[in-house]
């Protein structure tokens, strides 16, 4: 299992939740109600662009080891003006 902390700055907050390693990064999104779809996802510090997206947290290296069982996830809204 992989707890994951979500941070959406411009959404409204954090999310934490423990998942399986096996989930997909798209399914954690849909299964939160969040719209990616205006901005830059990292994990940890790392961006997810496109097919990215259907790889599971095992696949990005977390999984049920100590120390690897905990990420975070972000998504920070690009806006016009900025």
């Amino acid at each position: 299992m992989v707890k994951v902390h979500f941070r959406n700055p411009v959404g409204g907050g954090s999310i934490v939740d423990i998942v399986d390693k096996d989930t997909t990064i798209q399914q954690f999104l849909d299964d939160h109600d969040v719209d990616c779809s205006t901005g830059m996802t990292t994990i940890g510090s790392r961006p997810i662009f496109g097919a990215e997206f259907s790889q599971t947290f095992a696949q990005f290296g977390y999984s049920d080891e100590e120390g690897k069982n905990e990420c975070w996830l972000s998504n920070v809204a690009k806006r016009d003006n900025a």
